[in-house]
């Protein structure tokens, strides 16, 4: 929270002093793990100077920005200073909301930029896909999912004249290997219908199909940490239990599940609804490696 000391129109020489002389004492403290944000940090004059401090002295140092201003210039500087992590903030699945949340048009747009393809588990009708190439012109997805949907798929693509970037491919997760290497993986109602065992195996499966530092976008209906709210969802957990033996589970559980299939801890990024998880990625002595990709 270190970005929240003073405005943007307001840092000195002094307070980047100040700032530093923090790292040094969290440092003494045997702090190890260090997290800047804000606002946003990178509107701060002298931020590259206090995170190159940070490393100085072997702090795990991870930047939460917004994203809209990180231009190939920026990400270099990162790298070169050797930030460990960089999170893009996204706060709802919603383009509108999103922006309305960060009162600029188009933040929502900008923060995921840099995602070029996209694995849609289970991606039904193509509803997701077909909304997401739509809004991102540089985007390409391919549609997993049971044979016996693909038909229907394939004329809702053809209608929305997305069949040239978005491709489909027949499989069961439960069964089949993912195809291909992706920026990034959307497993949208999916997990409510299978057991534990199947969706550890599934997570497992995604990580080995994202890129290093990839994410994974898990939507589903999710329980409180009691399983008894909301009632709505859990009344359908209940309902998924009498006809096939699945249910609802909870934040902490797809977290956890995220986290043993090799992401980092999963963010609740819209209340029983969305998960968002990086992909995290380790050198020889066990260090998570450095990322400058717009991750949310």
């Amino acid at each position: 929270m270190l970005a929240q000391r003073v405005r943007s129109d307001q840092i000195t020489l002094r307070t980047v002093e100040e700032l530093c002389q923090i790292l040094t004492r969290l440092k003494e403290l045997e702090v190890f793990d260090v997290v800047i944000t804000g606002g946003e940090p990178l509107l701060l004059k002298g931020i590259f100077e206090v995170l190159q401090h940070a490393k100085s002295l072997g702090l795990y140092i991870c930047l939460n920005t917004n994203g809209t201003i990180v231009t190939p210039r920026i990400a270099q500087r990162l790298r070169d200073i050797g930030v460990d992590c960089v999170k893009v903030s996204i706060d709802s699945a919603n383009a509108a909301v999103h922006d309305r949340f960060r009162g600029q048009v188009g933040a929502f747009r900008r923060s995921l930029s840099p995602f070029h393809t996209l694995l849609d588990i289970g991606g039904g009708a193509g509803t997701c896909s077909i909304a997401l190439c739509l809004a991102y012109p540089h985007l390409h997805a391919t549609i997993f999912d049971l044979p016996g949907t693909l038909p229907m798929t394939q004329q809702m693509t053809q209608q929305a004249n997305l069949q040239d970037r978005i491709n489909l491919i027949a499989g069961d997760v439960t069964k089949d290997g993912l195809p291909g290497i992706y920026d990034a993986v959307l497993v949208s109602h999916v997990v409510h219908w299978l057991d534990e065992e199947q969706i550890s195996l599934l997570f497992n499966k995604v990580s080995t199909a994202l890129e290093d530092h990839g994410m994974v976008l898990v939507r589903d209906f999710f329980l409180e940490t009691s399983k008894t709210a909301p009632r709505q969802t859990a009344v359908f957990s209940v309902s998924l239990l009498v006809q096939g033996g699945s249910r609802c589970y909870s934040f902490d559980e797809g977290a956890t599940w995220l986290t043993q299939a090799g992401f980092r801890r999963g963010a609740e990024k819209i209340p029983r609804e969305l998960i968002l998880a990086k992909k995290q990625v380790r050198d020889e002595d066990g260090r998570e490696t450095s990322e400058c990709g717009h991750m949310g």
